[in-house]
C-alpha cells in the first residue's frame, strides 16, 4: 500500500513523532537523503496552506489517525518511554505458553550492558497482550523504528513524555464521579477496547477464535463462559489487558455468562448455520454428519472421519447452505487434518443466539433506519438515545435488539442486524446508521485531537468569547480560522440535535471516547487489505521465535531502493527517471542475490548502504530533480526509497 510506505517514510522526517514537520525538520530530512535541490523553496512549494508545517494528515489522514490513536494508547498504558520498552520487550515464560499450546516467546541474547530495546517480534507478540486494540502492529513498529536499526529503544519514543502529560491533563479535566470512578461512558468505552484487544490477541495466538475457545476458554465444552472462567483463562494466557473491562463487554446484560458469538459473530454464525442445516434436514447434528460421511462413500473408514477435501465435496453434493471449507477449518481446531462426530458433539446442547441463523435483509435494515428517523428525526439523536446508551461508540447485537424493541420496530430485527453488521464484527457504529453523520463527526474528532489534544480542549478554543456555548456563526468562523476542512454546517447539525441554536461542551463530549478513526470506511478497507500481509508476517516471526534450525528469516521482504518508488509511488516527471537510473545503479547489488531471492551471506555487510547509494547515483545522473508543487507524496516516497527495509535477521 503506497500510503503505508509513505507513512513510514514520513516518520523519517518527523523524528519527534508529533505528526508535524516544520521547515527545519524538512531541510534536515532532505539533507540526510542527499536531496540536491533548494530545500527551502521545496518546502514552500508543498506547504499548500501556508501554515509553516507539513502534516501526515495532508498525506494520508487515516495513517495519521492510527498513529494518533496509538500514541494515546501508549500514554494510557505506559508511564514512560523506558516503561514502554521494558514491558514490550518481555517474553512470556515458556512454561506458561506451553500450557496453552501456542507460540513460545523468545529470549534475545546480548551483553548485559546493552541498552534495553524491543524488536519487531517482541512488539507484534506483546502489543495486543498489553491491551492495544487497533491492529496494524507491523506498520506501527516500522514507524517506531525510524532509524531502521531493527530495534527500538527509549530514545526512539521521546514523544511519549509529552503525550503522557496530555493524557493526565485530559483525565483531570474529565474528572470522576462521587465514588472516585470514571464516568459510565468512559468505563463502557474502555470495556469495548478491552474486548477488541483480547480478540486480536486470541487471533494472533490461535488463528481462529473458535480454536482459542475450545483450547483455552471453554474447556468443558459447554459453549458458555462464566466470569470465573474468563479471569482464569486470562491469567493462564498471560493477557495483561483490562480483564474486568473485558468481562463487562462480554456480559453487557449482566446475565452471568457469555457465548462464542460475543467474541466472533462470523465464526458463531458459520457453526450455527451448520447446526441448523443438520437439525432441519437430518433431525440432529449427528444425523447431518453421518449424511456427509455417506455422501463420500469412503471405504475402510471405521472412525467415520472426513478430511477437508471430502468434507467440502460432501457439502457441495448435498447443496449445503453453509461455507464448507470455513466450517471444516473451525471444527478442525486441533489441526488433525480430519474430523469426526466427536468434534461436533458440543453442538448438540448448544443454543445459539437467534440472529446467527437468520437471513440478512438489506430491506429490513433500510426499514429500521427509516423507523428510527421517524421517531428521533436526527440519526445522531437516534443513536445516542436508543442504541448507544453507554456512549462507547458501538452497539452490540444485544444493544441493537433492545433498541429495536424500545422503538417498537415491527420488522425482522435479526435480518436487519445481519445486514448492518456486514463485517461480522459483532457490533455496529453510527456509520452503519448514517455514514454522512459518522464521517463528519469522525473528521472533527480527528482534527480536534490532532490540533488540541481532545474534543473538550477544541471546544475551549472554538469558544473564543468564553460564553460556555457556541453559536453557528461562531462555530463556522473559528473552524475556518483553525483550518478545519470539513463541512461546518453538516457537523453543526450533529451536535445541535435539539435545534436550539446553541451547542454546549456537553453536547460535543460524547465523541471524546469514540475511536471513530478505527471504524471509518477507509479503516475497514485497510483492515481487509492488511489481514493477509500481517498474518504472513506473524507466521514468519513465530517460526523464528520457535527456535527453528534453518537460516534466520528477514523481517521484511520488500523490494529495495528504486523498486519501491517504481512499484508504490505514483511519481511523475523527472522523478521517474531518477528511480529508473537508481534501479540500474542497484543492479550490482541484485546480482549478488541467489535464485530464491535471499541475500548471499558474503554481501550482507554492504546491504545497509546500497539502497541509499543507488538513489544517490541516480540523482547524479540527472542535471536537476523537479518535483510537482504540492506533491508531498512524491517527496516522502522518494525519501523512503533509500531507507533500509529492516534487513536485520532475527535471532533464532
Amino acid at each position: 500500500l503506497k500510503e503505508d510506505v509513505c507513512w513510514s517514510a514520513f516518520r523519517l522526517f518527523d523524528k519527534n513523532g508529533d505528526g508535524k514537520v516544520d521547515e527545519e525538520e524538512f531541510e534536515q530530512g532532505l539533507k540526510e537523503i542527499g536531496y540536491p535541490g533548494d530545500a527551502k523553496q521545496l518546502f514552500r512549494d508543498v506547504d499548500d496552506d501556508g501554515s509553516g508545517v507539513l502534516t501526515m494528515k495532508e498525506l494520508d489522514s487515516w495513517s495519521a489517525d492510527l498513529w494518533s490513536g496509538f500514541k494515546r494508547w501508549c500514554a494510557q498504558t505506559f508511564t514512560s518511554a523506558t516503561d514502554m520498552v521494558m514491558k514490550l520487550k518481555r517474553s512470556v515464560s515458556a512454561a506458561a505458553l506451553a500450557r496453552r499450546g501456542s507460540i513460545v516467546g523468545h529470549e534475545r541474547r546480548g551483553s548485559s550492558d546493552e541498552m534495553p530495546s524491543f524488536i519487531k517480534a517482541d512488539f507484534v507478540e506483546n502489543a495486543c497482550r498489553m491491551g492495544w486494540y487497533g491492529l496494524f502492529e507491523p506498520l506501527l513498529y516500522d514507524s517506531l523504528d525510524i532509524e531502521r536499526k531493527g530495534r527500538v529503544t527509549a530514545a526512539n519514543i521521546g514523544w511519549l513524555e509529552k503525550e503522557r502529560r496530555l493524557y493526565l491533563k485530559r483525565q483531570n479535566t474529565k474528572g470522576k464521579d462521587q465514588n472516585g470512578k470514571a464516568p459510565i461512558g468512559k468505563q463502557r468505552s474502555n470495556a469495548v477496547r478491552a474486548l477488541q484487544s483480547f480478540v486480536a490477541f486470541l487471533r494472533q495466538r490461535y488463528g481462529m477464535i473458535f480454536a482459542a475457545w475450545r483450547k483455552a476458554l471453554d474447556k468443558d465444552g459447554s459453549m458458555s463462559l462464566t466470569r470465573k472462567e474468563i479471569f482464569k483463562a486470562c491469567t493462564e494466557l498471560a493477557w495483561a489487558g483490562d480483564v474486568a473491562g473485558l468481562w463487562h463487554a462480554l456480559d453487557s446484560e449482566e446475565s452471568g455468562s457469555c457465548s462464542l458469538e460475543d467474541l466472533s459473530g462470523a465464526e458463531g454464525r458459520a457453526l450455527a448455520l451448520f447446526r441448523k442445516w443438520a437439525e432441519d434436514g437430518y433431525k440432529s447434528v449427528k444425523g447431518g454428519f453421518n449424511a456427509l460421511v455417506r455422501a463420500r462413500r469412503i471405504k475402510n473408514n471405521p472412525k467415520k472421519e472426513l478430511d477437508k477435501r471430502n468434507f467440502v465435496a460432501a457439502c457441495a453434493s448435498l447443496n449445503c447452505s453453509f461455507q464448507g471449507d470455513f466450517v471444516f477449518d473451525l471444527l478442525d481446531y486441533e489441526n488433525a487434518g480430519a474430523i469426526s462426530f466427536k468434534d461436533l458433539k458440543f453442538m448438540e446442547d448448544w443454543k445459539p443466539a437467534e440472529y446467527l441463523t437468520a437471513i440478512s435483509s438489506q430491506e429490513e435494515s433500510e426499514a429500521f433506519r427509516k423507523w428510527l428517523l421517524q421517531k428521533y428525526v436526527h440519526p445522531v439523536k437516534a443513536w445516542r438515545l436508543a442504541m448507544d446508551l453507554h456512549n462507547s461508540g458501538k452497539a452490540s447485537w444485544k444493544e441493537f435488539r433492545r433498541a429495536a424493541e424500545k422503538v417498537s420496530f415491527p420488522g425482522d430485527i435479526a435480518g436487519a442486524w445481519l445486514a448492518l453488521d456486514v463485517h461480522r464484527q459483532g457490533f455496529i457504529t453510527l456509520r452503519e446508521i448514517d455514514a454522512q453523520a459518522f464521517e463528519a463527526l469522525s473528521q472533527f474528532r480527528s482534527w480536534a485531537y490532532f490540533e488540541f489534544g481532545s474534543v473538550s480542549f477544541a471546544f475551549k478554543a472554538l469558544d473564543a468569547d468564553e460564553s460556555g456555548y457556541l453559536t453557528l456563526k461562531e462555530f463556522r468562523k473559528n473552524l475556518k480560522k483553525d483550518h478545519f476542512r470539513g463541512e461546518a454546517d453538516a457537523l453543526w447539525s450533529c451536535f445541535d440535535v435539539d435545534g436550539d441554536g446553541k451547542v454546549m461542551v456537553s453536547e460535543m463530549l460524547f465523541i471524546d471516547e469514540w475511536e471513530m478513526e478505527l471504524f471509518s470506511s477507509q479503516a475497514m478497507s485497510r483492515m481487509s487489505e492488511w489481514a493477509v500481509d500481517v498474518n504472513a508476517e506473524k507466521e514468519e516471526l513465530a517460526s523464528v521465535s520457535k527456535g527453528s534450525s534453518r537460516k534466520p528469516l528477514r523481517v521484511s521482504r520488500r523490494p529495495s531502493g528504486a523498486d519501491l518508488v517504481a512499484k508504490h509511488i505514483p511519481v511523475s516527471g523527472t522523478l521517474v527517471e531518477v528511480a529508473l537510473a537508481a534501479k540500474r545503479s542497484a543492479s550490482q547489488m541484485d546480482q549478488g542475490r541467489g535464485k530464491d531471492g535471499e541475500d548471499d551471506d558474503d554481501n550482507e555487510d554492504s546491504l545497509d548502504e546500497s539502497p541509499k547509494a543507488s538513489i544517490a547515483a541516480g540523482v547524479r545522473q540527472q542535471e536537476s530533480v523537479k518535483l510537482p508543487a504540492g506533491r508531498l507524496l512524491d517527496i516522502v516516497g522518494w525519501s523512503h526509497a533509500w531507507a533500509p527495509s529492516a534487513s536485520v535477521a532475527l535471532p533464532s
